[in-house]
């Protein structure tokens, strides 16, 4: 897991059954671009054709913090195809800037799994799911 903290922003990055989730959370302004970036930048690496961008958590400052979002996917959108969870203003900013052609818009980590994984492999229920047991054992019987 990598981490950048400050008192306004906190972007991590988890690795869950082989497919990265970059997890944005606080207060996003304008001179978080570099830092936004970087933490995008460092997911591609050969053999990784995807990325989850969890903005659930995110927040805008300012106009600043939008134009910085839209940039820092903008300067990664033709080196790895990005999957983006978003809602609200972030959602809003996503769609009227029309970045909503570029990405994979999701509203929940299941559906950019399903997105991700077409097919069912039962791989998505265990990204959603990484604790859980392969067999937890039967399932109770019926009456």
């Amino acid at each position: 897991m990598q981490a950048f903290r400050n008192n306004e922003l906190e972007i991590t990055t988890n690795t869950v059954n082989g497919q990265v989730i970059v997890q944005v959370a606080g207060t996003l302004d304008g001179w978080h671009y570099q830092m936004l970036e970087e933490s995008l930048r460092k997911q591609i690496v050969p053999g990784r054709e995807a990325v989850i961008v969890d903005l659930t958590e995110l927040v805008f400052a300012s106009i600043g913090g939008m134009y910085a979002l839209v940039e820092a996917l903008r300067s990664v959108q033709y080196d790895i195809k990005l999957y983006v969870i978003a809602k609200g203003d972030v959602l809003r900013v996503i769609h009227r800037t029309r970045f909503d052609l570029k990405v994979n818009v999701c509203r929940s980590l299941g559906e950019a799994t399903q997105l991700l994984l077409p097919y069912d492999s039962g791989a998505a229920s265990k990204l959603l799911y990484p604790n859980m047991e392969e067999d937890e054992g039967d399932l109770p019987m019926a009456a």
